[in-house]
């Protein structure tokens, strides 16, 4: 859909196929360094395991966006900062 608005713009654009690359170890990657980004001062930051984001990948499928969304939800609830995450 955008992708027509950005070839008219100009842009390149490339697409990749997330579903045929995504698997729970690289999902745990993503999700784990999108976290670090996110940090907001020193000390610990939750942290998400494999077979989390294994579950997370077999209820949301390849929608890392969706998946931040569910994480980000979950963290509002935390009371601990370096508690594993389980969703």
């Amino acid at each position: 859909m955008y992708n027509t608005l950005l070839v008219k713009a100009g842009r390149q654009v490339r697409t990749v196929a997330v579903a045929d690359r995504m698997n729970p170890e690289r999902l745990t990657r993503i999700l784990n360094a999108r976290i670090e980004w996110a940090r907001r001062d020193d000390g610990g930051v939750p942290a998400v395991s494999v077979d989390t984001a294994a579950g997370l990948f077999e209820r949301f499928g390849p929608g890392i966006r969706t998946i931040q969304y569910e994480l980000h939800k979950t963290f509002q609830k935390m009371t601990a900062r370096t508690s594993p995450v389980e969703v």
